[in-house]
């Protein structure tokens, strides 16, 4: 007798012992913990920008064409720091004040930048953010998107000739090559097709 509530306490504990590690089990396999993006309908898209004419053609074709009502958009400007003119030797001195001077330049640039971008953003009502980075381009973009957990990325191709994509590399190119999630390019001559 003495056993038998023995072997049935124990089987009470079993069975709910069971039940919490089958509910805990079922919590965790559960698509909704796993992966939340996939049961609303946002995605995170990163649109690299600059001054040229191809970034406004990329954010443009995402509007008519993959723009999605929850979508979150991070617009990116990857800044490289250029040597001021005058440096033509990596190992030339270049003046403080130079330095100075190109910083500012630069600053000037990327805050009309931003708030071109900010007004598009406004006026299409897309919501997101218009941000800068420094880093090589490429790079960037693959680090941002990552840390972003970007579902997409779409870009504009500058169409460097031959001499220059050999001599100075195709941010899109480093960008197809390294990106983890899915890139589409969108080529300056056609923006209505895309690779």
């Amino acid at each position: 007798s003495n056993q038998k509530i023995r072997s049935s306490k124990n089987s009470r504990y079993f069975c709910s012992l069971h039940y919490i590690m089958f509910s805990k089990k079922k919590k965790e396999d559960d698509p909704a913990v796993l992966h939340p993006s996939q049961n609303d309908d946002s995605r995170v898209v990163v649109i690299p920008i600059d001054e040229s004419q191809h970034a406004e053609t990329a954010f443009d074709w995402y509007l008519k064409n993959q723009r999605k009502p929850n979508d979150k958009v991070k617009l990116v400007h990857c800044a490289e720091l250029e040597q001021p003119s005058g440096a033509y030797y990596p190992d030339y001195a270049v003046p403080p004040e130079a330095w100075q001077d190109q910083i500012e330049k630069s600053k000037d640039r990327v805050h009309k930048l931003m708030e071109k971008y900010e007004k598009k953003m406004k006026d299409s009502k897309v919501s997101g953010s218009v941000y800068s980075e420094m880093g090589r381009a490429g790079e960037c973009v693959c680090k941002v998107a990552d840390k972003s957990n970007a579902n997409l990325i779409i870009m504009g191709s500058r169409g460097l000739g031959m001499v220059r994509r050999t001599v100075m590399g195709s941010c899109s190119e480093y960008v197809l090559h390294h990106s983890k999630v899915p890139v589409t390019i969108i080529p300056k001559e056609d923006p209505n097709k895309y690779i």
